[in-house]
């Protein structure tokens, strides 16, 4: 089985899993989503990702279904009935089924939606080189900070990268300013301070960039939420994505200008972050 679907209540497997066609989140994207990691049967973080959920949820102007606790208890069930231990649940939440019309319908109920996966394993490969980026323009929208299913722009620029051979796009502004990946948020270490984006609307408030700042304050590594300029790059000594999936990817190249091998300050903050995912899962 390719992994369990929840609908509104029901669980079944992923290709059992049904959603009306005049469902707004197919028809507008009109809905939120979150990716949350499992491990050793634990969800990591589950709550602040729930929290990120409902702030979107605000943003929108969407009720939740059910109450974020209860969310909580029907992901737990779900995790539970499929046996995973290591896994990637998503879970989105639609504003309903309604006759297609841009304005808000009055009668639909919001539609809550999950999926639980076996997660991958981790690509040790790739974070032995570092991921390879290619600058894309930011064509988004400009409240990138709601987590929402609306990712086009993103899937273009995410496709252009991997047409170029590259495993992500670094997305920046008319301006040059750097803002964060398709699905990772980025920084770069100068002068051995580590830099990141401002959590404004430009970017997601990734749940994984949260943990790093925790951890750099915890280390006693100097780090600043400055906006970055495509012409900081060259002074970066280092630089990496964060990301649930990822969590923490040495980045080893930026278009055909910028190349380092992975360097000490990522690779303490990714034993660091092993280290508390570890102890919040329990596995300490």
């Amino acid at each position: 089985m390719s992994g369990l679907a929840y609908v509104n209540g029901t669980i079944t497997s992923i290709e059992e899993a049904r959603v009306p066609v005049e469902d707004r989140g197919l028809q507008f994207g009109d809905s939120v989503y979150e990716v949350v990691h499992c491990e050793r049967g634990r969800y990591f973080r589950l709550g602040p990702h729930l929290e990120r959920l409902a702030r979107s949820l605000q943003a929108i102007e969407l009720a939740p279904p059910l109450p974020l606790g209860e969310i909580a208890a029907e992901a737990q069930r779900l995790l539970s009935v499929s046996g995973l231990s290591e896994g990637v649940l998503y879970i989105q939440i639609t504003r309903g089924t309604a006759p297609r019309q841009h304005a808000f319908p009055r009668e639909a109920r919001p539609t809550l939606i999950m999926t639980l996966r076996e997660a991958p394993p981790a690509d040790a490969a790739l974070a032995a080189r570092g991921a390879r980026l290619i600058t894309q323009p930011d064509l988004r929208w400009a409240r990138c900070d709601i987590k929402t299913t609306a990712l086009l722009a993103n899937v273009l620029a995410r496709e252009q990268a991997a047409r170029a051979g590259a495993d992500e796009a670094l997305l920046y502004r008319p301006e040059g300013t750097i803002t964060e990946c398709t699905a990772a948020n980025f920084f770069a270490v100068i002068d051995g301070v580590v830099r990141t984006h401002p959590a404004d609307n430009r970017i997601l408030q990734g749940v994984t960039r949260a943990a790093v700042l925790e951890l750099c304050r915890s280390l006693e590594i100097e780090c600043r939420e400055v906006a970055l300029h495509l012409s900081d790059l060259a002074a970066a000594a280092e630089a990496f994505i964060t990301g649930t999936g990822i969590e923490i990817l040495p980045v080893g190249q930026i278009d055909q200008e910028w190349r380092r091998a992975p360097g000490p300050v990522t690779a303490r903050l990714r034993q660091a972050y092993r280290e508390l995912v570890q102890r919040e899962t329990g596995q300490r």
